[in-house]
């Protein structure tokens, strides 16, 4: 429900719907110049490679740049960072937005690779070879994210930092 939709309920005397108990920060991440990215938060068949930069890839979603600081915890919904692929790279960036710190992609745990430790607590299941959720690696550096989402669309994907999606 809008919020002009939501006042509309209340003069009528309805009871206004309450939205999610959570920010998903897919819709609200940013480009390099802080404005939402793409319109959308997201872009549908495109990819982070392992130096960063967008390049195609079918089933596959980028967001724009999430605030992340260290000892964050970041939560996904449903299977969108899944699968044995070690192509799906997503990237920690300091403040500029160009310095990229930490990678990630969910061959990595499905590997169990030591490189999953910079992430601990994280909740990966091995038989389905979905994560759930990360902790955002302990250094200071940190401010941005950008994921590599598994999936045809981000409109249904939830990213949230430090708030529980519920079932």
């Amino acid at each position: 429900m809008t919020l002009a939709e939501r006042r509309r309920a209340l003069i009528a005397g309805g009871a206004a719907q309450a939205g999610p108990a959570y920010t998903n920060q897919i819709p609200i991440s940013q480009d390099a110049n802080g404005n939402v990215y793409n319109v959308t938060g997201y872009k549908n068949d495109v990819r982070l490679n392992s130096s960063g930069a967008e390049v195609e890839m079918a089933y596959a979603i980028v967001t724009g740049y999430i605030p992340v600081k260290a000892g964050d915890v970041i939560r996904f919904s449903g299977v969108y960072v899944d699968g044995t692929s070690g192509g799906q790279n997503s990237w920690f960036y300091a403040n500029d937005k160009t310095n990229r710190l930490y990678f990630l992609t969910p061959y990595m745990f499905y590997q169990g690779q030591t490189y999953a430790n910079n992430y601990v607590p994280y909740d990966y299941d091995a038989n389905s070879q979905t994560l759930y959720s990360i902790t955002v690696p302990n250094d200071s550096r940190i401010a941005y994210v950008r994921f590599t989402l598994h999936g045809s669309s981000g409109a249904d994907a939830i990213i949230t930092v430090n708030e529980i999606i519920p079932n």
